[in-house]
């Protein structure tokens, strides 16, 4: 199990990851969705599904640990909820015992509109390495940061 928190947690040494997500576009409403993954990052069912209005974009979550090893995060933003989402991104994480880590996803322009059509892919809102912005492909597990300090997990 995950539990979905609205802000980080007291203890600094807490096993959890805090989502920070900005956008490039104007959406209404976004979708987060969690799915729990074992130790070989096999997929299970998803455990929650969170909507959140635009004005609650810039305030991070928290993914505390339960049983899962980490999680595969799937957003969908939406302009309005009579269209299809224009944009949709997905990344993995992994829980590292007794610290908490920041996730930053940026959903960007260059992914609008973006149909990666096949699941485990998803486009990239920055270059990586030889992957260009906008470039479909496997899902990552981007880099996270340890958060330290109160706020840090906002910071970009």
């Amino acid at each position: 199990m995950l539990a979905l928190m609205a802000c980080a947690p007291d203890d600094a040494h807490a096993t959890a990851i805090a989502v920070s997500v900005k956008s490039e576009l104007t959406l209404h409403e976004l979708d987060y969705k969690l799915f729990r993954e074992n130790a070989d990052l096999a997929v299970e069912l998803p455990s929650s599904t969170t909507t959140v209005s635009a004005a609650q974009l810039s305030q991070p979550f928290v993914v505390v640990r339960g049983e899962a090893d980490g999680f595969l995060l799937s957003i969908e933003g939406y302009r309005s909820r009579a269209e299809p989402p224009v944009i949709t991104y997905q990344a993995r994480a992994r829980f590292v015992p007794e610290q908490t880590l920041a996730l930053r996803v940026l959903l960007a322009r260059v992914c609008e509109q973006r149909d990666c059509g096949f699941r485990g892919l998803t486009c990239y809102g920055q270059a990586l390495g030889e992957l260009a912005a906008g470039t479909c492909a496997a899902v990552p597990m981007p880099p996270l940061v340890e958060v330290t300090r109160p706020g840090q997990e906002s910071e970009w």
